[in-house]
């Protein structure tokens, strides 16, 4: 199988390699934000104090 550009690889099971495309160095931490933002909008929302959240 051709290498991907862009692609590392990060390890394999049983024989198939695992591969980690750059995009997802990006989208992951966008996410992460994303969802803390609601989370933290849906605890104000619900009267958690802010020490409970960590």
């Amino acid at each position: 199988m051709r290498e991907r550009p862009g692609a590392f690889r990060v390890g394999s099971f049983r024989g198939v390699p695992i591969r980690v495309h750059v995009s997802l160095l990006v989208a992951l931490p966008l996410l992460a934000l994303a969802f803390g933002g609601t989370l933290q909008r849906a605890a104000e929302a619900a009267d958690v104090p802010p020490g409970a959240l960590g």
